[in-house]
């Protein structure tokens, strides 16, 4: 799914989300060969619901920080806005959720 998400990134016409998401991507592999990834971890392109106040928006994982622990995130929102993230607050999206959610915003 990851190959196919990042596939469709770099044929996309957005070039700033294709660049965000392809600097995340390489971050996340550098920062994967220094650490183990523990199960659980999000990975980069990860869709995820984030819950806030009013209920919860899907988001992508654009970085993942291993300087605390446990690690941190970095998530994009449908418009382009950015904010971090715990683990605690994204829940990994099914496909059918991701599916649904793109008919709804289309």
């Amino acid at each position: 799914m990851l190959d196919e998400l990042l596939g469709a990134i770099r044929r996309s016409d957005d070039a700033p989300l294709r660049r965000t998401l392809l600097r995340a991507q390489a971050e996340a592999e550098a920062q994967a060969a220094i650490h183990e990834i523990p199960e659980g971890v999000l990975e980069v392109g990860a869709a995820c619901w984030y819950a806030q106040k009013g209920g919860a928006v899907l988001v992508t994982v654009v970085g993942v920080s291993y300087e605390s622990e446990p690690p941190s995130y970095a998530v994009q929102m449908a418009g382009g806005a950015q904010c971090g993230a715990s683990r605690e607050e994204l829940r990994r999206a099914t496909e059918a959720e991701e599916e649904d959610y793109e008919m709804v915003e289309a």
